[in-house]
């Protein structure tokens, strides 16, 4: 109660920023009210069901605290106050950054968060997919116990074999240090790698993509999505791997073409695939994907653990607080936006 009173009187304080949380579920914290109410700001929570709603409820917003809803160029056209996207996580593929770098706004993320709870779920999948896990599961669970040999597809081990990580930042690099202990080759692919980071990696790295998916025996991908990176993995890229090799993914769903990893997973073109993220979330129950003994599905999961949303949020809170101040968020999307950024 004494809570709820302090924040009764706070909403007929004067304050200088309005910031809006956008998703539907989300309420304000204590530690928002606290870090955004040490600069003068008001914290709203939204509860957004869709962009006209968050156009409506944050016309004159200075701030967006956001998750997955889409804020897109109507919200920049329409919220002139507007000086930062502020998102929980690392995607950032809902965000218009274009017409977000056009306005002036400056868009910022929280990928220290989730960067072990990622990794661990890469390596959790890796070992679902190969050990057949939820199929074993299944069968003790009907009263069956078949011997493993007589099961569909190899259940190879993984130490010994070649791990290709595609994209080398702060998840794909933790990946790589879990799998130490696993006793494989790693090979690493990403065109934005700089050359300082490269020299400190101690595995090899590409500088195309062909030779990691022809050597692989897993193949996980731990990039962005962008215009370049949507379908990066179709046909023709199926078409390189081995087919005892296995993918994962647990970046975004397009990154991969679904219907072409259907027909190579069907026709025993590869082994196995195993994956967070889907093209539409949350995925088609009839998705035919659904439909094949050799792939694992979670939904979204992977960045999730007890404590990860709150310390989401805290962050977000403080890339806001920064910018409002006048200062430059630590994790800038587009950083073309401070040369438009507003007053």
């Amino acid at each position: 109660m004494p809570l709820l009173l302090g924040w009764s009187t706070a909403i007929f304080m004067d304050y200088r920023y309005k910031v809006v949380i956008t998703d539907v579920y989300d309420n304000v914290t204590e530690t928002e009210n606290r870090i955004l109410g040490s600069i003068g700001a008001k914290v709203i929570a939204g509860h957004c069901k869709d962009t006209a709603d968050v156009i409506h409820k944050a016309h004159d917003a200075d701030a967006l605290l956001v998750g997955d809803l889409p804020i897109t160029k109507d919200v920049f056209d329409k919220l002139t106050k507007l000086k930062v996207v502020a998102r929980y996580g690392v995607g950032f593929d809902n965000v218009d950054v274009r017409s977000a770098t056009a306005a002036g706004v400056q868009v910022a993320i929280t990928p220290e968060v989730m960067t072990t709870n990622v990794a661990e779920h890469t390596l959790a999948l890796m070992l679902t997919i190969v050990r057949k896990i939820p199929m074993a599961d299944r069968l003790v669970k009907e009263g069956k116990w078949l011997d493993p040999s007589k099961w569909a597809g190899p259940i190879p081990t993984i130490r010994g074999k070649t791990v290709g990580i595609i994209g080398l930042g702060r998840i794909g690099r933790a990946v790589a240090d879990l799998l130490i202990c696993f006793g494989v080759e790693i090979i690493g692919y990403d065109p934005y790698l700089s050359s300082e980071t490269a020299k400190k990696l101690d595995f090899r790295i590409v500088p195309q993509i062909e030779p990691l998916l022809t050597e692989s025996d897993f193949v996980t991908m731990h990039l962005p999505l962008t215009d370049q990176t949507r379908h990066m993995i179709g046909e023709r890229e199926l078409g390189l791997l081995k087919k005892t090799a296995f993918l994962l993914n647990c970046a975004r769903g397009a990154i991969v073409d679904s219907k072409a990893l259907y027909t190579a997973l069907l026709q025993g073109r590869i082994a196995g695939a195993a994956m967070d993220v889907f093209e539409k979330e949350p995925i088609d129950p009839k998705d035919p994907l659904l439909t094949l003994k050799n792939f694992v599905a979670t939904p979204h999961m992977a960045f999730y653990s007890d404590d990860v949303h709150e310390k989401f949020r805290t962050e977000a809170a403080k890339e806001v607080a920064r910018v409002l101040s006048g200062q430059k968020p630590t994790n800038l999307v587009n950083p073309e936006a401070l040369a438009r950024r507003k007053t």
